[in-house]
């Protein structure tokens, strides 16, 4: 009952069965109950259902890391931000159903310092939403590989809003031009890793 960390990324077999049996973990005696503050998946059979089920019953997450969860979409982000007020950490790398509105549903959170959106379907929306949210003065790493929908507008929105952002990583994403490249200075930002995509 004391494990706050629960790492299934090499678990293949995980599925929402997992998930909410250890949701209905939380109504046994103390003693037993669990408690985490960590839950890392990589897993394309876990659904909205479980990961929806679970976040709602330990609304003290800190971090969560849904990588390559294919199968879940914007309900399950909705979810996250409607519970988790105490979350700094979310990595939804590889999700291909997420989209601007699941983000959207962040806005709320205030603590929120990493964000991972690998591979996901937002557009500039998604980066307006972040540089209009409560935790875009903490925010201070942000994943942007392969979000091939998003553009200088939306990516120099976001470097405007969020002066905190150290780490950016923003390689394969065809829209992003060399007017992007040219907002971030040492003016604006303290980088500590940058990672991007050389135009051809």
């Amino acid at each position: 009952s004391r494990t706050r960390t629960f790492d299934f990324r090499e678990c293949a077999d995980i599925t929402d069965s997992a998930l909410i049996l250890m949701a209905s973990a939380r109504t046994l005696p103390a003693s037993a109950a669990l408690n985490p503050f960590v839950l890392y998946l990589r897993n394309p059979n876990v659904t909205d259902n479980g990961v929806i089920q679970f976040v709602q019953r330990y609304p003290a997450l800190r971090k969560i890391r849904l990588q390559d969860c294919s199968q879940i979409t914007d309900e399950s982000v909705l979810a996250i931000g409607a519970s988790c007020a105490r979350l700094i950490e979310l990595d939804l790398a590889g999700c291909l159903q997420i989209t601007d509105r699941g983000i959207d549903g962040l806005k709320q959170l205030t603590q929120l310092r990493s964000i991972g959106l690998t591979k996901t379907q937002i557009t500039d929306e998604s980066l307006t939403s972040i540089g209009q949210s409560a935790f875009r003065h903490v925010l201070n790493e942000i994943n942007l590989k392969m979000c091939t929908e998003i553009t200088d507008d939306g990516f120099i929105f976001l470097l405007h809003n969020c002066p905190g952002l150290k780490n950016i990583g923003s390689t394969h994403c065809p829209r992003l031009t060399a007017r992007s490249r040219q907002t971030i200075t040492p003016n604006t930002h303290q980088l500590s890793y940058l990672e991007w995509t050389i135009p051809v």
